[in-house]
């Protein structure tokens, strides 16, 4: 990732883990470590599968937290309304902690080589459990990622982060055929915003202007990554900033720092480079997206076996409707859609793959947008909230 701009000054750590922790002593509600432990394993998760390789419980002295990590997530959340003086951490197994205080209310927990005692603060249940392994290695590493932004971060405002928000969101095409993640490319130079996505198939491009014009960056990051960010974003409060390797969000009680990805340089103009070459469309028209989306919604049904398929769109020149005809060995079926074409319009027959239409149109919006057929693609341009999308596809032979 290429970043510039003003940088933000160091930040003071907010944890110094070691793995040899000595004896540490805190209070908490099982509902509230529940609810740490659930939303640092499911930023885990979104994140990198089923890939997560351990957590911690870490005092500061003043609060406590659950940190989280995978091979290249760090994820970490305050247990709200917890008691605790000394700083100190241990590793636990998921499953072991959450059954343990689960339908518990408040308990009591003491760390002491190795172990941790148990209690309820009301009630008989009592007991011990050894802890995990915390390496030295592991420790440094989630002190280092979890801790601070660093001299090298660039923080992003808040205005910024919703337009990138937008723009992942309306070009975040899927891999229809193999269901393999696929990246977003953002670029930020000079007030200008692009986000694009792609594979062979088909892609999708979203480009705006922001108020920022000093902040400079490149970053590619998978597009489910957005997703995380939606869900902790919502909840107010929240700051991102960017490092040479890494997205950061984080709040006064939950942090998420999200890898960035190396990518060859080229990627993140090539869908603007190859819109620029398709030259003039050879037929242009305005439509609805909502009346299109209910026609291909209803025709791709014939596709029981999702098996590769033609669907072929027409339309007849002083006609008023663009025609969409499916037929597979399971029936047939077609329908038309209002559009607007300039008088001089010729013809039009082409055929593509539904599957992948439907992608795009998942994509665009319910409003109207621009169609075109340029060359061998097929491309809908939308104006959204702050800019502009492009969703386009390859026509079949």
């Amino acid at each position: 990732m290429k970043k510039s701009g003003k940088p933000k000054a160091e930040v003071k750590a907010r944890f110094k883990i070691v793995a040899d922790s000595g004896k540490f002593a805190f209070t908490a509600g099982s509902t509230e470590i529940l609810k740490a432990l659930a939303h640092t394993t499911t930023a885990l998760m979104s994140s990198a599968g089923s890939q997560i390789k351990g957590h911690v419980v870490h005092s500061t002295g003043n609060e406590l937290w659950i940190l989280g990590y995978s091979s290249d997530t760090f994820a970490a959340c305050r247990i709200d309304k917890a008691e605790c003086s000394t700083p100190g951490s241990f590793a636990f197994g998921q499953q072991t902690l959450s059954g343990l205080v689960k339908g518990r209310g408040d308990m009591s927990f003491a760390y002491s080589r190795g172990v941790v005692e148990f209690k309820s603060v009301k009630g008989t249940y009592t007991g011990s459990v050894p802890t995990q392994q915390l390496t030295d290695e592991v420790a440094q590493l989630l002190a280092a990622t979890l801790s601070s932004e660093g001299s090298t971060s660039a923080s992003l405002p808040r205005e910024l982060i919703s337009v990138l928000r937008e723009g992942v969101a309306c070009t975040a095409v899927s891999d229809v055929f193999d269901s393999q993640p696929l990246l977003s490319y953002i670029t930020l130079n000079s007030g200008r915003i692009a986000v694009s996505s792609f594979d062979k198939h088909h892609f999708g491009m979203f480009e705006a202007k922001v108020a920022d014009k000093e902040l400079k960056f490149e970053v590619a990051l998978p597009s489910r990554h957005f997703t995380i960010i939606d869900k902790i974003a919502s909840e107010g409060g929240v700051s991102f900033s960017v490092r040479p390797d890494c997205l950061r969000v984080h709040s006064e009680s939950f942090i998420l720092v999200l890898p960035t990805c190396q990518t060859d340089a080229k990627n993140f103009t090539l869908m603007r480079d190859y819109i620029k070459e398709l030259g003039d469309p050879t037929f242009r028209a305005e439509l609805n997206l909502s009346d299109l989306s209910k026609v291909i919604s209803n025709l791709i049904v014939l596709n029981v076996d999702n098996a590769k398929s033609i669907m072929e769109i027409r339309w007849a020149a002083g006609s008023k409707k663009l025609v969409a005809a499916f037929s597979t060995t399971n029936g047939s079926a077609s329908d038309s859609v209002k559009i607007r074409v300039p008088d001089s319009s010729d013809a039009i027959c082409v055929k593509l793959d539904p599957r992948i239409l439907k992608d795009l149109i998942s994509l665009s919006g319910t409003g109207e947008a621009s169609f075109i057929t340029v060359g061998n693609v097929m491309m809908l341009t939308v104006q959204t909230r702050s800019g502009k999308a492009r969703l386009a596809c390859a026509l079949s032979s």
